[in-house]
């Protein structure tokens, strides 16, 4: 038996007295040692590949390289260079991506619907210029456009619809578009609308330029366009050849407007906008209705509020022409009846006019012109007498050529948009 001094205390084994702290005991480093080593090779392998080989660093891939040539067509299904695609939107968004400026997307002949063409998502390419247009020779009609995109040009097509530039469509614009039952409605600042003509459909305005969602558009160019004919229809709604509700520095330039069935340009703030800025009309034919009828018996042909107008060289025919502004100009125009008597108003050949007192420069009298039943009319005057003070608003900030693109020679300008046909 053994004696009590060999006896492990009470409620203790013999095994419990030879535990040791596991960070003493040797096997517990060892295994420790193994999984930090296999863990480093697991590590190595990952970063190399798998298979041994060190993979280059993950970066943006670069813009797809720019051919300047993106090509539509009503069946695509390409990748838009080397075979058309079916939109043009997603040959915008690859001609932007590429950030260079100045690519074409060409249209194949034929039919298309309606076309939405989106802002692309990328910052650095939203002000890359594009021009969509017809492919050589190819005859292209869209059922309407819908333009969010920026620095967009649609140049050369015929749309059956409307045509609408959205606040993001900054830089944007038509040109050389034939609508055939299609207004133009503009909400982007920097766009324009030239060398078009435009036939509204019944009960709606020639173009029309607004604020959406309160922002007015700047800097809005309207030129060397034919604006009509306007018909007012069942909806007896007030319909214009251009009509202007909001928007800053516009400028109405070298423009036919004809039959216009209520207005042919009013301008004033309206339905969220605001007029401000300068408003430039400049060398435009402005007719009524040669011929009152049902749908199309307007009163007055021009009726602008705004801050600050500058009117020089139009024609303005069949109706009347009235002002509400604070800072206005009327020069060396042909106005059947002007009914504003205060502004700077001079050397304008005047039909009739309700003001007394105008200066000098100012004379009464008819102008016959070559034949205002076309359409467009042909406003040329036959003749004109002569004005005193016109070389004052000939050159510098001002136009140099007519509406038919004839140099104006200073010592023989008649006034309103066109040179006389009398004048060699």
């Amino acid at each position: 038996m053994p004696s009590r001094l060999s006896r492990p205390p009470r409620g203790e084994t013999g095994e419990a007295r030879s535990r040791k702290p596991l960070w003493r005991r040797p096997a517990v480093w060892v295994a420790a040692l193994a999984v930090l080593v296999i863990a480093a090779v697991v590590v190595s392998l990952v970063v190399r590949g798998g298979g041994g080989k060190p993979q280059p660093a993950k970066t943006q891939p670069p813009p797809p390289k720019p051919t300047g040539r993106y090509l539509v067509s009503s069946n695509g299904h390409g990748d838009c260079v080397s075979a058309p695609c079916k939109t043009i939107n997603a040959a915008v968004a690859k001609a932007k991506a590429t950030r260079v400026d100045g690519a074409v997307v060409e249209v194949a002949g034929g039919s298309y619907g309606t076309q939405q063409i989106q802002e692309v998502k990328d910052p650095a390419a939203r002000s890359t210029t594009i021009t969509v247009e017809p492919a050589a020779g190819a005859s292209v009609t869209l059922q309407s456009v819908y333009l969010n995109a920026a620095a967009v040009t649609m140049r050369g097509f015929t749309v059956t619809g409307p045509i609408k530039l959205y606040t993001t469509a900054v830089g944007s614009g038509i040109d050389k578009v034939t609508t055939r039952g299609g207004s133009v409605f503009l909400g982007s600042s920097h766009s324009f609308v030239t060398n078009s003509s435009i036939t509204p459909p019944t009960d709606a305005d020639g173009i029309q330029l607004k604020a959406y969602s309160g922002k007015n558009p700047t800097d809005v160019r309207i030129e060397h366009n034919a604006i009509g004919p306007t018909h007012r229809g069942p909806k007896h709604v007030h319909v214009d050849c251009i009509q202007v509700l909001g928007g800053s520095d516009v400028a109405i330039r070298y423009n036919k407007l004809f039959h216009c069935a209520d207005e042919g340009i009013i301008i004033g703030s309206g339905a969220s906008g605001t007029v401000s800025g300068t408003v430039t009309i400049e060398r435009n034919d402005v007719q009524l209705c040669p011929t009152r009828t049902a749908d199309c018996d307007g009163f007055d042909v021009i009726s602008i509020r705004a801050p600050r107008v500058i009117f020089v060289h139009n024609t303005v025919i069949d109706g009347g022409t009235v002002f509400d502004v604070a800072d206005l100009t009327v020069a060396a125009n042909y106005i059947e009846n002007l009914k504003t008597c205060t502004g700077v108003i001079e050397s304008n050949l005047l039909g009739t006019t309700q003001c007394t007192g105008l200066p000098a420069s100012n004379k009464r009298g008819q102008l016959q012109f070559v034949d205002v039943n076309a359409s467009p009319p042909n406003l040329t005057p036959r003749d004109a007498p002569a004005v005193p003070g016109l070389s004052k608003w000939l050159g510098g900030q001002f136009a140099s050529s007519d509406i038919n693109g004839r140099k104006v020679d200073p010592s023989a300008d008649t006034v309103g948009a066109a040179q006389a046909a009398s004048v060699s």
